[in-house]
């Protein structure tokens, strides 16, 4: 399917939720009761379910972290808030080359690659 493919890379336990949770009870936040943070992974080209299949296990993920991917589907989720962390466009993504790097190494052809972080935050954010 050609167009832009999310894969979706979460982590159990989720050390950076824990992290973030923590950061926000230490500056005052007493409502937020959990974060879960995904990273997100995103490809342009036209690609097979196998082949994303291939980028997601081999190269997002990896399971003896405890590691688990989506692809091209969102979390169900009843967070009050969902944040996204991306770069600007024209703005370098270090890891986006890594990626399309290791996409060829793979024998699998994508035009180009992006990266963001996800927050989910369950909870109240007034201080």
């Amino acid at each position: 399917m050609a167009g832009i493919h999310e894969i979706r890379v979460t982590t159990e336990p989720d050390i950076k939720g824990h992290s973030v949770l923590a950061e926000a009870e230490r500056i005052g936040v007493k409502g937020l009761k959990n974060v879960q943070t995904s990273e997100i992974f995103l490809v342009e080209g036209a690609l097979t379910p196998p082949q994303l299949s291939t980028l997601a296990a081999e190269l997002f993920s990896n399971p003896l972290d405890g590691q688990v991917f989506t692809i091209d589907s969102s979390p169900e989720t009843d967070a009050q808030n969902v944040v996204r962390v991306a770069y600007h466009p024209g703005v370098m993504d270090p890891v986006a080359e890594s990626i399309k790097e290791g996409a060829s190494y793979l024998g699998v052809p994508i035009e180009a690659a992006a990266t963001a972080m996800e927050y989910r935050l369950f909870g109240d954010l007034s201080p």
